[in-house]
């Protein structure tokens, strides 16, 4: 995991230390540049921090890391416009709109990222602005908790887990989407280690999430 990780951030980082250095060519819009390039300067942080993480899960981390490349291709462009002279600017057109959220493609990101390091390296990140879900889960904070539940089952204290896997049990109970998608983001592999611990806590919890995720009713 750790080697897809590192292969699927190179490209935003890089994005991120080009943003930085053409900021500082910017001819219009100055301060908003210098703004971006500060929060630039963060993501890149954070970016580096997930690409040295042994514990990011991958399908969050494939969804957050496409959006925030999506996100830093769209700021690039807008500071290369940015750098336009004077006889350009007659054939650039820089939206008011644009302006207006120039930064909040990076202001995204930078939630995205820390919640992302936030649930792979609990208890020693907290996320961006106190926020409790991502920006890119905004519409799905169902799928969200599932994520952030997953993560849990592979990097949180027994007690944790053993949370964890009793939430994904009453997750999976409620409806048959909630069991696909448990499934879909990759549930079952830490349920069936925690099935198989020593350990009592989360144990049972584990096993009957599993076999409901496997169809049985019953559970």
């Amino acid at each position: 995991m750790a080697d897809i990780v590192k292969r699927i951030t190179a490209r935003p980082i890089q994005l991120a230390d080009k943003i930085i250095k053409e900021a500082d060519f910017a001819c219009s819009y100055k301060q908003e540049c210098a703004d971006i390039k500060c929060k630039t300067q963060h993501l890149g942080d954070l970016l580096r921090q997930v690409a040295r993480a042994n514990n990011v899960c991958e399908r969050p981390a494939r969804v957050i890391i496409d959006d925030t490349e999506k996100n830093l291709d769209k700021t690039l462009r807008l500071v290369f416009k940015c750098q336009a002279n004077r006889l350009l600017r007659m054939f650039i057109i820089i939206s008011p709109e644009a302006i207006r959220n120039f930064s909040q493609p990076i202001e995204f990101s930078l939630s995205d990222v820390s919640w992302l390091l936030h649930i792979s390296t609990p208890g020693t990140y907290k996320c961006y602005e106190g926020l409790e879900f991502p920006p890119v889960a905004a519409n799905q904070p169902a799928l969200c908790l599932i994520w952030e539940l997953i993560a849990t089952l592979y990097c949180g204290t027994v007690d944790d887990r053993a949370d964890a896997a009793a939430t994904l049990l009453e997750m999976a109970r409620k409806c048959e989407r909630y069991r696909g998608c448990i499934i879909e983001e990759g549930g079952m592999p830490p349920l069936l280690k925690l099935a198989r611990e020593d350990r009592v806590e989360g144990q049972q919890s584990a096993i009957r999430a599993i076999r409901l995720l496997n169809g049985d009713a019953e559970c």
